[in-house]
């Protein structure tokens, strides 16, 4: 997942709305959105399957009563080392396990640092956590640590850096959100295309305000877009979760899928 933007408690009817890209190889074998059965009991999950490391990118879940949500970005840095375990497992952990996200994300400081960098969202009762394995270490320019904080009610843009991080397409996105949120009142029908429409956007930044990643100009310009298509990578995928505010309402998830031909089909799930 290369782009989120989330609504944690800020419009009307909605715990939470999320709306994602995510970018990956064509070649990359992956399960479209479905209903599958944990390995434990504690399901099922609505979402799409990697099905070459394993794990998802985003999905949600519903246990006892409990609706969970998570979804992870990796950190881009073209010099890091292949890591021992896939980001993807993650979010299948959570999601199939028995703590809380509060709890999860308290417990990723013995393991974070086998995971290539990343970016993990977590929400449930306990509320909504972000969590990161590259978080600068004080003094020590090269340096990370792990870093994992409660998010109060608002919208948050996250892409391949730190929460918030004022990249171009994350700003432009946030910007596209607050206006659709301030067209919202209690009672509206969430109008999923025009959310999803959004994640369309070609729009490429200026190269003075590009982020300075590591990667050639060339590809930090073509990769400024919240919708990407190269050459054998590009957007897989856009998605649109939508948690009500009642403990009772359904989980809607919307996954509107692409090929390097176009959009390739979109399916709904409720949960």
């Amino acid at each position: 997942m290369c782009l989120i933007a989330l609504a944690y408690k800020a419009t009307p009817d909605f715990e939470l709305l999320a709306l994602a890209n995510r970018d990956e190889f064509y070649a990359r074998p992956a399960a479209p959105l479905h209903l599958w059965e944990p390995s434990s009991q504690h399901g099922p999950v609505v979402g799409g399957q990697d099905l070459q490391a394993g794990g998802t990118w985003m999905a949600v879940s519903r246990y006892d009563g409990v609706r969970r949500f998570a979804a992870v970005t990796n950190y881009r840095n073209p010099d890091q080392a292949l890591a021992a375990r896939s980001r993807g497992e993650l979010v299948s952990d959570f999601l199939e396990g028995e703590l809380n996200a509060a709890d999860f994300a308290a417990g990723l400081g013995r393991t974070a640092m086998q995971y290539g960098g990343f970016n993990l969202l977590l929400q449930d009762d306990s509320g909504l956590h972000y969590c990161t394995n590259r978080w600068p270490r004080q003094g020590e320019p090269a340096g990370f640590q792990v870093h994992c904080r409660a998010l109060e009610a608002g919208v948050y843009v996250l892409s391949n850096h730190l929460l918030d991080s004022p990249w171009p397409k994350s700003l432009r996105l946030r910007q596209q959100v607050d206006e659709l949120l301030r067209g919202r009142s209690a009672g509206d029908a969430l109008d999923s295309t025009a959310w999803l429409d959004l994640m369309l956007d070609r729009s490429q930044a200026a190269d003075e305000a590009l982020p300075l990643t590591g990667m050639p100009v060339e590809m930090e310009r073509q990769l400024s877009s919240a919708f990407i298509a190269l050459p054998g990578y590009g957007t897989r995928c856009s998605t649109l979760v939508s948690i009500g505010d009642s403990k009772a309402a359904l989980m809607t998830v919307t996954e509107r899928r692409f090929s390097q031909a176009g959009i390739e089909g979109e399916t709904t799930l409720r949960l």
